[in-house]
C-alpha cells in the first residue's frame, strides 16, 4: 500500500506499475496463501489493480487517459478502490 501512495501523490515511479511486478506479486500471495502463511491479501491486491490499471493505459486505446495527469490519477485510485473490495 505505501507504493500505491506513493503513486497517488503524484510521484510516479515505472518501476512500481511494471508487468513484472504484477506476476511477482500474484505468484508470490499464491505460493505464501498455497503454503499456509498469514498472508495479508488486501495490500498485494491493490498494487496488483494499480499495476494493472497503468499497464492497460499504455495500450493504444488508452493511451490519451495516460498522457492526462488528473485522469491518470483518477483512474489509478479508481484501480486501488477495486483492489480493496
Amino acid at each position: 500500500i505505501p507504493e500505491v501512495k506513493t503513486l497517488l501523490d503524484g510521484s510516479y515511479k515505472r518501476a512500481l506499475v511494471t508487468p513484472r511486478t504484477i506476476v511477482a506479486k500474484a505468484s508470490g500471495l499464491i505460493l505464501g496463501i498455497s503454503a499456509g502463511l498469514s498472508v495479508g491479501k488486501e495490500g498485494p491486491f491493490v498494487h496488483m489493480a494499480v499495476a494493472i490499471a497503468d499497464t492497460l493505459m499504455r495500450l493504444k486505446p488508452f493511451k490519451h487517459l495516460a498522457k492526462n495527469d488528473a485522469k491518470r490519477l483518477e483512474i489509478l485510485a479508481c484501480a486501488a478502490a477495486a483492489g480493496v473490495g
